[in-house]
């Protein structure tokens, strides 16, 4: 069973809303033919309900090394996100490492700004 470690995401807590960062996750057993998702959580803080924000596609680069890519955020600025890795075929949760939860902001950002009146 693969495994991965949490304390591996501590350089990239803070996204574009844009996309295109690259999450690159360590961990021990990966399959470089198995698929993977990582998946960005957030728990709202009024209903406790945790719901999937974002699912992407992800790639066993070795057998300890993972890496995503996120999408465009289509939701205001989330402080406290947190990554969920599972395989990509049957969908089972790949158990941590560690108990460790690394909290990802997504920041919602301006790529160019234009008069409105031009």
């Amino acid at each position: 069973q693969a495994r991965w470690d949490p304390s591996s995401l501590f350089d990239e807590v803070d996204l574009a809303g844009a996309g295109g960062d690259a999450l690159s996750i360590s961990g021990a057993g990966f399959d470089p033919l198995q698929p993977y998702v990582c998946e960005l959580r957030w728990t709202s803080p009024d209903t406790h309900t945790s719901n999937i924000v974002q699912s992407v596609s992800a790639k066993a680069l070795s057998i300890s090394s993972l890496q995503c890519v996120t999408g465009p955020w289509n939701f205001k600025h989330v402080a406290n996100a947190r990554v969920v890795v599972r395989e990509g075929r049957a969908g089972a949760l790949l158990e941590p490492s560690s108990t460790l939860v690394v909290a990802v902001a997504v920041w919602q950002g301006y790529t160019s700004l234009s008069p409105a009146n031009a």
